[in-house]
């Protein structure tokens, strides 16, 4: 994500692993970093808690990219949650959620969620096999990702419009919206992956 930055962008990354800040700033491993985010600003802590130290309004694009293993942690796509990114977001700021997950499907949740305050999203799922299929016995280091965004109003997301990859999020969930005090999790699992025993 470092080496998206354009000249004049500051990046600020959340990490609630210090030892991930370590491997990442560690040139012999990583140099996204060293080569593209020297400037960039990094918050240890949980992220939902550290956003919250940041002034209203002050970033155009929030990342969420918390919820591919095994382990969702809920806290951070909650009704409260999201009204936290938009009061940190300035006024024509989106927000990105990469939702991939092998085992949680997190599209229904964020379309209620979209829907519950009243935000337009888009939603792009990739699989770099189908463009470009890995030649029989070769393993491929790149892995499919669904990701949705979300802003405030449609003109927010008008950049995305003659891309045909982003279809708009479907909005007539009828679930209830996670809260701090309600998730489902269980309601959401992928049941049709077979597993190894």
């Amino acid at each position: 994500v470092a080496c998206y930055a354009r000249p004049g962008q500051k990046f600020t990354f959340f990490e609630i692993d210090p030892w991930i800040e370590r491997f990442a700033r560690d040139a012999a491993l990583f140099r996204y970093l060293s080569d593209c985010g020297k400037n960039a600003a990094m918050r240890l802590g949980d992220g939902r808690r550290s956003l919250l130290l940041a002034a209203d309004g002050a970033f155009d694009l929030i990342i969420l990219d918390a919820f591919s293993s095994d382990a969702i942690p809920v806290h951070l796509m909650t009704r409260e949650a999201l009204a936290l990114y938009l009061r940190k977001l300035s006024k024509h700021g989106v927000i990105a959620i990469h939702i991939s997950n092998n085992f949680v499907d997190l599209e229904p949740v964020l379309a209620k969620l979209a829907q519950d305050a009243n935000l337009t999203a888009r939603i792009q799922g990739h699989d770099p096999e189908e463009a470009n299929p890995t030649p029989e016995g070769k393993v491929s280091a790149l892995f499919a990702s669904t990701w949705v965004v979300v802003a405030r109003r449609p003109s927010d997301l008008a950049s995305l419009n003659d891309d045909a990859r982003w279809k708009t999020l479907q909005l007539n969930v009828k679930d209830r919206p996670w809260t701090d005090d309600y998730s489902n999790v269980f309601g959401q699992l992928i049941w049709t992956r077979e597993f190894d025993s």
